[in-house]
């Protein structure tokens, strides 16, 4: 007998264990799902009490309805490379590029530092390989574009704004009126720059990172753009070991800023489908508007594009809309110095936030009440 109650106590104790193993991990579950289930009240709630870390600009049927912080310049991640198509559609129409230029792949992959884009460009490649699109080691120029908007990837926007021209997209900025929107470099260079290589101590390399101007700071990243385009071993001297936390909040902050009006005007140029001409429309949409490859979304919308960007502590997205009644709005949000809680609550729920503000006049009246407030 006394062996059976042995049993049975520890049979007690197992299934106590397994109890509580089960409550920890359903508490662990409705944790994450409050967190991070998608809400675009967390997103409206962050900018209202949080308005040092955010800036936010919305139109809607050609009158701003919020603002705050608009004219605030921000780091814009990879939401910059907005510019960069426009420039490209520019070219296109004046006959300065041809979309069906085939490009070998090997040329993009010498800006490609692998673990630096979150998977963005072996995803873009992955997605031709699928759809056998590659012929030859070559792909056509217009994919390459898709590449750089569509998954974000790094590499095709280093490609891109050399064979542009960063001269030509620096002066597109002029053209476009964004007077203060800071100049683009090549921010894949960037991570070299922000390489410890002299092996200096480290608060001195930091200090001597810090320091150094914008001017100084593109100069040299344009250098090292130069090395990685005509040597494709250089590469292979990156050492992701030499950017840690604060060298990546060093390259995140000097990456080229705008501000949410500039965005929200360029948003309302696209929205309009008139300002610029139909060809330059014919390249620039397919670009921006990902959205329309969705068939839900051609139940309620005529058009609708966005591009957004993020890094350890940025988050931004701009983006525009036209539903079917013919209701326009465009919508510039900036996030910045995010924490990495903060950063991850907010991408969760700020697709959420953009879809709410287009299609639901209770909330968009409720973001307009909430951040205009005195």
């Amino acid at each position: 007998m006394k062996s059976i109650s042995n049993i049975q106590f520890m049979l007690r104790k197992i299934l106590i264990g397994l109890a509580i193993v089960i409550f920890i991990f359903l508490l662990g579950i409705a944790w994450a799902t409050y967190y991070f289930y998608p809400s675009a009240e967390r997103v409206l709630s962050f900018i209202e009490n949080k308005p040092h870390k955010s800036a936010i600009c919305m139109q809607h049927n050609g009158k701003v309805i919020v603002s705050q912080n608009a004219d605030t310049i921000m780091p814009l991640a990879s939401t910059v490379k907005i510019i960069v198509a426009i420039e490209f559609a520019n070219q296109f129409v004046y006959g300065q590029i041809d979309t069906a230029e085939m490009i070998d792949t090997s040329l993009l992959d010498r800006y490609y530092i692998p673990d630096t884009d979150g998977g963005a460009h072996e995803k873009w490649l992955s997605e031709l390989r699928n759809n056998q699109s590659i012929k030859n080691g070559k792909v056509n120029l217009m994919q390459v574009a898709k590449g750089m908007m569509h998954y974000s990837s790094n590499a095709n926007t280093e490609f891109l704004m050399d064979k542009l021209g960063f001269a030509n997209i620096n002066a597109r900025l002029d053209s476009l009126g964004l007077i203060g929107h800071q100049p683009l470099y090549p921010f894949v260079s960037a991570l070299f720059v922000c390489q410890n290589t002299s092996k200096k101590d480290y608060k001195t390399f930091l200090n001597e990172l810090r320091s150094m101007t914008p001017s100084q700071y593109r100069s040299a990243c344009y250098a090292i753009h130069e090395k990685l385009k005509h040597d494709s071993t250089f590469k292979k001297t990156f050492n992701p070991l030499d950017t840690d936390k604060k060298v990546q909040e060093i390259w995140s902050m000097r990456l080229p800023g705008g501000n949410c009006n500039m965005y929200v005007s360029l948003m309302q140029r696209l929205n309009s489908k008139e300002y610029f001409t139909p060809l330059f429309y014919s390249i620039i949409s397919p670009l921006m508007e990902r959205l329309m490859q969705n068939e839900k979304n051609h139940t309620w919308l005529k058009h609708a594009g966005k591009k957004g960007g993020s890094t350890a502590t940025v988050l931004t997205e701009a983006m525009y809309a036209t539903d079917k009644q013919n209701n326009k709005t465009e919508i510039a949000v900036m996030f910045n110095n995010l924490s990495q809680m903060e950063n991850l609550k907010l991408q969760f729920s700020l697709n959420e936030f953009d879809l709410k503000l287009i299609s639901d006049s209770s909330f968009r009246q409720q973001v307009v009440k909430t951040l205009n407030k005195k």
